[in-house]
């Protein structure tokens, strides 16, 4: 499924006062983004997208994609399994003489059957075992994690401790350099 929207951003429309646009999207993946500027914005009309507040594309917070005749084709992977089912596009519009026309669309997976077809081999469900992994590796530990590595930390030093020092190897010279400072 391809979600569209053609936007047309008034002259005047500065990068600190933005005009958002909502994209009604559905669950799945998002396997696709793409921002096009046709001729005639020269750089001065910047897009960037949101996901309930957090700027997705560009990925660098803060951001615009600006461009002339140009279309950003992103492939990206992004796994949009919460609601609201909605990007938010911000657009602004430093020219003071025209107004222009940007256009974003964003290519989605929705139903399960497909979403598999990224990850051949695989069944839908082993689709989702695939990113549990991947978020149970990448999440952050526990404070009972913590707590325990920092032990198991202190105890390696305690040992360590127990140890005697090793004794101090023989000088090959003899007691020849003994009372001279």
């Amino acid at each position: 499924m391809l979600y569209w929207a053609n936007i047309t951003v008034p002259s005047g429309t500065l990068s600190s006062d933005p005009q958002r646009t909502r994209l009604h999207v559905v669950k799945g993946l998002v396997y696709q983004t793409i921002v096009q500027f046709p001729p005639g914005p020269s750089g001065l009309v910047g897009v960037k997208i949101l996901d309930a507040g957090v700027q997705v594309w560009p990925r660098t917070d803060g951001e615009y994609f600006v461009a002339d005749n140009y279309t950003f084709e992103i492939e990206d992977f992004v796994w949009k399994q919460t609601e609201p089912w909605i990007y938010d596009i911000w657009t602004y519009n430093t020219d003071t003489e025209y107004d222009h026309t940007v256009a974003v669309g964003v290519a989605m997976a929705g139903r399960d059957e497909f979403i598999s077809h990224f990850l051949p081999g695989l069944s839908f469900a082993e689709v989702l075992e695939v990113i549990a992994a991947a978020r149970e590796e990448a999440r952050a530990p526990t404070r009972e994690e913590r707590i325990a590595a920092h032990e198991e930390t202190r105890r390696k030093i305690a040992e360590a401790k127990e140890e005697p020092e090793p004794e101090a190897p023989e000088s090959p010279f003899g007691d020849f350099f003994e009372g001279e400072e």
